[in-house]
């Protein structure tokens, strides 16, 4: 990890971040822990989308990759960890040029999941394990796919869930074929 940000600023370093030290960090002092960490540079928030990495991970802002900043946006791949961090313009433009972007519903859906899931009392294991079940490998799946089939990622992506909502309704409108429905889910 190169770099990391929270509302307070955010920190770089081309070799690398310690991240048990960031971590310690963030426990201690929150967010503002950007504020005084050694051994790292300060930057605006703003200038972590054109820093050169494999992996970007955009996780709180909504459409911070917009018009005016994609083209100096330098990873080779953008996975969301927030609701809608690109505009659809800018996903395209980083897709014809060659940016693997992987659509925010489908990167971020085991978060807003899981989160709801803990917010209802569910326990953190039985989370970790439904998790781990149905989404470990659906984004490799979904590239997979759109590869084979030579469409657009999010195209196939918005497929799927359409078809996901579909046996949703279906299920709630039938409840004795729910657990058939969702078994083959």
């Amino acid at each position: 990890m190169v770099a990391v940000s929270t509302s307070h600023g955010a920190l770089y370093h081309p070799d690398g971040l310690p991240v048990s030290r960031l971590i310690e960090a963030g426990a201690a002092a929150g967010s503002t822990f950007v504020e005084t960490f050694s051994g790292a540079e300060r930057l605006p928030v703003a200038q972590l989308v054109e820093l050169s990495c494999d992996l970007l991970l955009p996780c709180a802002r909504h459409y911070s990759i917009h018009r005016e900043n994609v083209a100096r946006v330098a990873a080779r791949a953008v996975v969301p960890g927030a609701n809608s961090p690109c505009t659809l313009e800018a996903e395209d433009q980083l897709s014809s040029r060659g940016v693997l972007v992987i659509p925010s519903f489908a990167s971020n859906a085991g978060g807003a999941l899981g989160g709801t899931m803990a917010y209802a009392g569910v326990p953190l294991a039985v989370i970790d394990a439904f998790l781990e079940d149905r989404f470990s490998n659906r984004i490799g799946r979904l590239i997979t796919e759109a590869v084979r089939r030579n469409i657009p990622l999010r195209e196939l992506a918005l497929a799927q869930a359409a078809e996901g909502s579909e046996r949703g309704r279906r299920g709630a409108e039938n409840p004795e074929s729910r657990s058939v429905c969702c078994a083959a889910a």
